[in-house]
């Protein structure tokens, strides 16, 4: 039997709370009669494999991962102490009960010694072999619930001062440099040295304009912003000469930081911005709009910063007539809003603009107006009691009939169906 690889049991059943254990004993009857009694004795135990050597029960620990294993302290080759001081030295965190004869007591002082948790003399007993496992479920249950309780006080920890850094930085966005002590600490100990570097802040948007074909849902839009931001954590991470926020109105803000000489950091900061919209069009196939600031120096300097790198992103973005097409139409969607009134706010000819429109969102000019407006008539739907009558008034439609068609067309159901469904 010692060329038997460790055999993997209850494969099949669901991932569970329950307790797991693995037995290891190069005698076949010892593990059955083990396994027997702890599925007829213990059903709070869930047995995930069985080892008949010491070097097949490393190999099911790794694989398996039990919270508990019972070992045979003498086995040919590799034995029990041999492989519980391997896999302690791996996985410190394991619960093991070993089997000894009435010969071996030095073997169980030295096992004991090494971190090993109870032992059960052979032949085995199904009371005590029932008692040891209920003190130990006893102890891996209070050992859970410490790790989680540890867990769940730094997640609040981190999050407490993940907040009082985001709100000291909006602080100073907002031009309010009297920051209170435990603010500037937290500044200081973070490595945001206002005063004392030299730094430029970034600011950063995904294009409104390919961001249109590629969300068809608000929730589409939510993940596609989560995704960026966890980029521009990974990228900024990378570099590690900066941090990333969210700034007032919840649009990623990027202050890079350097102590050298004023073309460097800019350099930094471009090749941050770069690599930034590199990985949202390589794998979100979505456009980044970016702003970067002249380089500066001092608490009561970082607004002035941030204006600057919001102008420059805004200069980007109004340079281009889609984008003020689609402005406009976010501003005037309620009235009757069309493309001769549109291409004439932006200066161009209608013809051109609705060929230009399509070709950078994917949607016509009139599907568009109609993806706005059906969007602000699913928030009113579902957040508000609004009548229906009153909706189709508020998002610019022509008459109920017209709404409910191409209502219908962009959900699958009528307004009426999708109040009951969403609100």
């Amino acid at each position: 039997m010692r060329n038997m690889m460790f055999c993997r049991l209850e494969a099949g059943k669901e991932m569970t709370q329950m307790p797991t254990i693995l037995i290891v004993d190069d005698e076949l009857l010892i593990r059955k009669g083990l396994l027997n009694m702890i599925r007829r004795l213990c059903p709070g135990w869930q047995i995930v494999g069985e080892a008949a050597s010491g070097e097949e029960g490393i190999r099911a620990i790794e694989a398996l991962t039990p919270d508990a294993v019972i070992a045979d302290i003498r086995m040919p080759g590799m034995s029990g102490l041999e492989m519980i001081e391997s896999a302690l030295s791996r996985q410190g965190s394991l619960s093991f009960i070993i089997l000894s004869g009435y010969g071996e007591f030095q073997f169980v002082q030295r096992a004991l010694r090494i971190g090993v948790e109870d032992y059960l003399l052979k032949p085995v007993k199904s009371n005590e072999l029932a008692a040891v496992l209920r003190k130990m479920e006893t102890k891996l249950s209070e050992r859970k619930s410490e790790l989680t309780l540890k867990a769940q006080i730094q997640t609040f920890k981190e999050e407490t001062r993940r907040s009082a850094l985001e709100k000291a930085v909006k602080q100073l966005v907002e031009g309010n440099i009297y920051l209170g002590s435990v603010e500037r600490d937290i500044l200081e100990e973070e490595g945001l040295r206002f005063a004392e570097m030299q730094y430029v802040v970034m600011s950063l948007e995904i294009d409104p304009e390919s961001l249109i074909g590629r969300a068809k849902t608000v929730k589409d839009e939510q993940l596609f912003k989560l995704f960026f931001q966890q980029i521009i954590h990974e990228i900024i991470q990378k570099h590690g000469t900066g941090a990333a926020f969210l700034g007032p109105d919840d649009a990623p803000l990027v202050v890079v930081f350097a102590s050298g000489v004023t073309q460097p950091l800019v350099e930094t900061a471009i090749k941050i911005g770069g690599e930034i919209e590199y990985s949202m069009k390589t794998y979100a196939r979505l456009e980044v709009i970016t702003g970067i600031s002249a380089p500066q120096m001092g608490y009561e300097q970082v607004r002035i910063a941030y204006r600057q790198a919001q102008e420059n992103a805004n200069r980007h973005k109004n340079d281009r007539p889609v984008y003020q097409a689609m402005t406009f139409i976010q501003k005037h969607y309620r009235e009757k809003c069309n493309l001769k009134e549109t291409a004439a706010f932006v200066h161009l000819h209608p013809t051109y603009l609705s060929e230009l429109f399509h070709k950078k969102t994917g949607m016509y000019f009139t599907e568009y107006i109609n993806h706005i407006r059906i969007l602000e008539a699913k928030r009113l739907l579902s957040e508000t009691s609004a009548a229906v009558e009153e909706i189709v008034d508020k998002t610019g439609f022509q008459s109920y009939r017209h709404f409910n068609r191409v209502f219908r067309e962009h959900t699958g159901y009528s307004p009426g169906e999708y109040r009951k469904r969403y609100l």
